[in-house]
């Protein structure tokens, strides 16, 4: 309590109200006052990183005057607040001194949070005026974490910084020809009305961001904003973006295609007015803001990829095939003449919503040997590889990499990235980084404080160097197309004993008394010796590993790991066979029988391939379709047909194990209800061998199988009706609506006789 306040107290006179009459009440609802103000003006200061360091201090007295001392002018303020109106002006006797705040361990003084009134004017939160809440959209995805308290909660967003008139970041380039490339690309923002002017009323307030350049491949500069401090405060929102592995399975034999690229992706998606101020920059004495989406911003390909996805429905419900990755669009079809056509449905589809085609670098003639996300795909020898540039950028980053040389950790990072990039088309790709990737993780060192660290190439990673060197091995590539057939092999180990069962049979044996390696690294040796046992039968085969050892299943999927020396090891040998022997491998984990609700539900939750549609339901399919003879995906337990594959050996199917297993299916109406990542092989068999299903698949115009499955669809699909038991797993004891990524449906398709 100030000396004032103390004074007050003890002078005032005794009155009928109280002994102290209204003084007690005026200092109190003074003392709320400031201590409301505190707390909201907390919740406005930036994040701390020192976590015992105190958000800001109120200054009174001498130790205000010492700190006005010690402190230096305002750097930025607190945080971005909403537009508030002006406040009404405090009577003398309530008016309170101004807060000053110092940022702790700074030594400087911070400003009293201000709020912008529309029409300019400024007033002080320090001064009396009443704080304003601190709203943000949804739309611009800030990281929030809500405080609850009673039956509403309060929201605390990680605020943005505003820079002040004293305090505002401009770039400055004191390089000649960088200020010139940044001269010019603002010009051309200009002129492309990507970037205005920031009204001057509004020029003190705002998050501003520092340009920088980089050096382009052609020998310019290009410009880049960089919105760090923006993306800190953006809630991170995952997405799916087309990976190189579904594009080489989206491809058919002898497709045409023709690629479009957009010009100015991101520039065609509008901000909202109140979300500009938080894209603003400054540059030779002159303010700017975004109108338009711009590059590095955090939220921005996932942004964009939404539009695209929406621009495109219309046209895969017409069964026009189209991937896309952010701006670069590539349509697919079995003759020239129909990619043409598709083509420019596309460019007309595009052009009216506004998108702008850059034709420099789009390929419009439609080819069936093409480049597309830097991979060169030959759709009548079925093969993809990397393109000549991308092998040349592979091959100039290794010729800096020789044994017991000195190289700088950026380099290491850069290779890494180039060979994440390529691993896909690249056979062995993946197993012949493991090494590389295993010395640089034990380094331990910071990607942004250590890039410049100097390291000393090993000999221990000269075998996966020698691999990616090889021109031959780089050129050769990797077979395109989805595998429709799978060869099942089943591997068990214990610490006795292990085997092995197939088509052909089984093999087994007992390990030797002295054998004391690991559990994990037994499971994958029978893996090794069930594989070469049946080698002359899984010869170019694609055979499918069935073990119920996770970890085995991780090395064999990810073609080894970074984590046990001894496990990579074992799994380069198997891999190494399998390349000389095998068409491919995967490996697929066997789960426990799960036959109870709780038991399902602990072990991760339902399984997608165990769903089971309730029977009134398929007895309305039955009658709009037709009665199917044979299920292809069931189990003992959600079977609809007396005749049906399964995926279990132990539920005894009629028809055998494993449908993709038997090269030949039964000719009359099939049922389906696969899971998602079976749906693309489930389509290349039906149109292969011309066969009838009713598939049950969700609507998902978005997923890379639903353009081909519209174009074998016979009348119209069928929506399932939305109860709340519609689906079921576990004798019922778990429950599901008919939605799995989207509604599910019925679909009568029919493939080419």
């Amino acid at each position: 309590m100030r000396e004032a306040d103390k004074s007050a107290l003890l002078n005032a006179p005794v009155a009928s109200e109280g002994l102290f009459g209204p003084a007690v009440a005026s200092a109190s609802e003074r003392f709320s006052r400031l201590e409301e103000e505190r707390k909201h003006l907390l919740g406005h200061m930036p994040l701390q990183k020192k976590p015992n360091a105190a958000p800001f201090s109120v200054s009174s007295g001498a130790s205000q005057s010492r700190r006005k001392r010690a402190c230096r002018p305002v750097a930025r303020a607190a945080a971005a607040t909403q537009a508030a109106p002006p406040a009404a002006p405090v009577p003398p006797e309530r008016a309170e001194p101004s807060l000053r705040l110092c940022a702790p361990g700074s030594g400087r003084a911070v400003r009293p949070l201000e709020a912008h009134s529309s029409d300019g004017a400024q007033t002080s939160l320090g001064q009396g005026a009443q704080p304003q809440p601190l709203r943000v959209d949804p739309t611009l995805g800030c990281a929030a974490d809500s405080v609850h308290s009673g039956g509403w909660g309060q929201t605390r967003v990680r605020p943005f910084p505003v820079y002040g008139s004293a305090g505002l970041r401009e770039t400055r380039l004191s390089c000649p020809l960088k200020a010139l490339a940044l001269r010019t690309e603002i010009a051309s923002l200009l002129t492309k009305g990507t970037v205005i002017p920031v009204p001057r009323d509004q020029e003190n307030s705002g998050l501003y961001s520092p340009y920088f350049l980089v050096p382009k491949k052609n020998g310019g500069m290009r410009p880049i904003l960089d919105l760090r401090v923006l993306n800190e405060s953006v809630a991170k929102r995952p997405f799916r973006m087309l990976t190189i592995k579904r594009l080489l399975t989206c491809v058919q034999r002898n497709d045409f295609g023709i690629s479009i690229d957009l010009k100015d992706a991101y520039f065609h998606v509008p901000i909202k007015l109140k979300h500009r101020r938080f894209l603003r920059f400054a540059f030779e004495g002159k303010k700017y803001e975004y109108t338009r989406l711009p590059f590095g911003y955090t939220l921005a390909p996932r942004t964009f990829s939404k539009c695209v996805e929406a621009a495109l429905e219309p046209l895969r419900r017409r069964g026009i095939r189209i991937l896309a990755y952010l701006d670069n669009l590539l349509v697919l079809a079995q003759s020239p003449d129909r990619a043409i056509q598709d083509a420019t449905s596309l460019v007309s589809q595009l052009s009216q919503l506004g998108f702008a085609v850059n034709w420099e670098k789009s390929a419009p003639w439609p080819a069936q040997q093409f480049t597309y996300l830097g991979i060169h795909l030959d759709t009548v020898g079925m093969r993809a590889r990397l393109s000549a540039p991308r092998r040349e950028a592979i091959s100039i980053a290794l010729r800096a990499f020789r044994v017991s040389r000195t190289i700088t950790a950026l380099s290491v990072m850069s290779l890494l990235g180039l060979m994440v990039a390529a691993h896909v088309v690249m056979p062995l790709g993946l197993l012949y980084m493991r090494k590389l990737q295993r010395w640089f993780a034990q380094l331990r060192l910071d990607p942004v404080r250590h890039r410049r660290r100097l390291l000393v190439i090993p000999r221990s990673i000269k075998t996966d160097l020698n691999h990616w060197k090889d021109p031959r091995v780089m050129a050769r590539g990797v077979d395109m197309g989805r595998v429709t057939s799978l060869y099942p092999v089943f591997t068990d180990a214990s610490l006795t004993g292990w085997g092995g069962v197939c088509q052909a049979g089984s093999i087994g044996g007992r390990w030797e008394p002295s054998e004391t390696r690991h559990i994990n690294l037994l499971e994958l040796e029978v893996v090794r010796l069930t594989l070469c046992h049946f080698a002359l039968v899984l010869k170019d085969q694609d055979v499918l590993v069935r073990s119920d050892n996770r970890v085995t299943v991780a090395y064999i999927n990810r073609q080894g790991g970074v984590r046990s020396p001894s496990l990579h090891r074992l799994a380069e040998e198997v891999w190494t066979w399998v390349f000389t022997h095998l068409r491919s491998l995967r490996a697929l984990h066997i789960p426990g029988l799960l036959n109870e609700g709780a038991d399902l539900m602990s072990r991760g939750g339902p399984r997608e391939d165990e769903w089971r549609l309730k029977p009134s339901i398929v007895s309305l399919i039955w009658a709009r379709f037709g009665r199917a003879q044979v299920d292809l995906f069931a189990s003992r337990a959600n079977t609809q047909c007396l005749l049906w594959f399964s995926l279990r050996a132990q539920d005894r199917p009629p028809l055998g194990v494993d449908a993709f297993a038997h090269r030949s299916w039964p000719r009359g109406l099939l049922y389906a209800f696969p899971p998602l990542a079976s749906i693309l092989p489930l389509l290349a068999r039906v149109r292969s061998d011309g066969l009838s299903v009713i598939l049950i698949a969700p609507d998902r115009p978005g997923a890379p199988w639903f353009p081909e499955m519209m174009g074998m669809l016979v009348g119209g699909p069928w929506p399932i009706p939305h109860q709340t038991d519609a689906l079921s797993q576990a004798g019922g004891l778990v429950k599901s609506p008919p939605v799995i990524g989207g509604p599910l449906m019925a679909w009568l398709l029919r493939g080419n006789s």
